[in-house]
């Protein structure tokens, strides 16, 4: 067993069901509001109110607020939490508990959030395409990252050397890879992309003649894009459309969740900063 004292702004995630006194005083007015279902925090109403049992589930999510501990005052030692995540909902309850409650407390220490660097490889392509239609294809694809409205079944048009539409066979696919790796948390990764277009012919009335050089408009209809996430076994992790989307696959569980109490906690202190 290590010692951890937590900071003030350390977050935790509960791995099992917490159980807890609440006792009555007004720093715990959220949870005994919720209790009683009333708003009444007058001191003639709390004299009338007997402390009560209370349970947070696994995966509720607590920030240390305040920590008070003091020599020769051991029955005042206590935490204060803020609850932001409870039973899957976002919520912000600030409550104190005693030492000894706090001591039963099983969680998960988040850790320090890395940012994943990932490294661009040379692009690939599949069916030992003419190395003329691999330049053609990086660029294509490579167009439909910059349009991003490009929808599955867009058309995309793209000026080439005229005699490229001899190496271009009609109504024919392609298909280009994308291929990135990654080393996080001693893991590697890897991410390949897959882009597919279809050739359709060329548009001759858009003919251009430059520098003795004749350019034809070569037009392809935009069939799929997938993106696939292996482990270092090649095994695969997941699939999706996003390149952005699958990165996050890649975090660990906690560190997941440690990006969504890190956004969470940053809007709270927003709204409650704005209505101060």
């Amino acid at each position: 067993m290590k010692l951890y004292i937590p900071g003030i702004g350390d977050s935790i995630i509960l791995l099992n069901d917490w159980s807890f006194t609440v006792h009555i005083e007004s720093r715990n007015e959220s949870l005994i509001s919720e209790h009683f279902n009333t708003k009444n925090t007058s001191y003639s109403y709390y004299k009338t109110l007997k402390p009560f049992n209370k349970i947070l589930h696994k995966d509720d999510v607590l920030i240390v607020d305040r920590i008070y501990v003091k020599k020769g005052s051991a029955e005042y030692s206590s935490i204060t939490f803020k609850l932001v995540l409870e039973n899957g909902k976002k919520c912000n309850k600030r409550f104190w508990v005693k030492l000894k409650d706090a001591n039963n407390i099983e969680f998960e220490k988040y850790k320090k959030i890395k940012k994943v660097n990932w490294k661009h490889h040379r692009s690939s392509f599949k069916h030992n395409n003419p190395s003329i239609i691999n330049h053609l294809l990086y660029n294509v694809a490579k167009k439909t990252n910059i349009r991003a409205g490009l929808k599955i079944g867009g058309t995309i048009t793209y000026r080439v050397h005229g005699n490229l539409a001899d190496n271009l066979s009609e109504n024919a696919f392609y298909t280009y890879q994308d291929y990135h790796t990654s080393e996080y948390d001693n893991e590697k990764f890897k991410m390949i992309g897959e882009y597919v277009v279809q050739f359709i012919g060329v548009d001759t009335i858009s003919t251009k003649i430059r520098m003795g050089e004749t350019f034809i408009i070569a037009n392809f209809i935009f069939v799929s894009k997938k993106w696939t996430l292996y482990n270092e076994k090649d095994q695969v992790i997941n699939t999706g459309t996003s390149f952005e989307s699958l990165k996050n696959k890649v975090k660990t569980g906690a560190e997941l969740r440690a990006d969504k109490i890190k956004k969470l906690t940053k809007k709270l202190t927003k709204k409650l900063t704005t209505n101060s």
